[in-house]
């Protein structure tokens, strides 16, 4: 797993044969990136942190929470918030 930083996210492709694909940061749990195919081609970057929480039945249960698209968020800011959120 890659650190999320602003060079990464500026380099990373998602393949022609995928649709979406989430990149999960080795720096701090729940934090990643998405990248999804757009209705003209290209792939939205979006910085997202997963919440695992405990359920009703004992089981633990992950909630996905969007931060921000790449464009607005660089990658420091966007940990920090996800940082806050865990």
């Amino acid at each position: 797993m890659p650190v999320l930083s602003d060079n990464f996210v500026n380099s990373a492709v998602l393949p022609r044969d995928r649709d979406e694909l989430v990149i999960r940061d080795s720096k701090l749990a729940g934090f990643a990136l998405r990248l999804r195919r757009k209705a003209d081609g290209k792939a939205s970057k979006t910085f997202l942190v997963f919440q695992e929480l405990p359920g009703r039945d004992g089981a633990r249960k992950r909630r996905k929470i969007i931060i921000g698209d790449h464009a607005t968020f660089p990658a420091e800011k966007a940990r920090a918030e996800a940082q806050s959120m865990l």
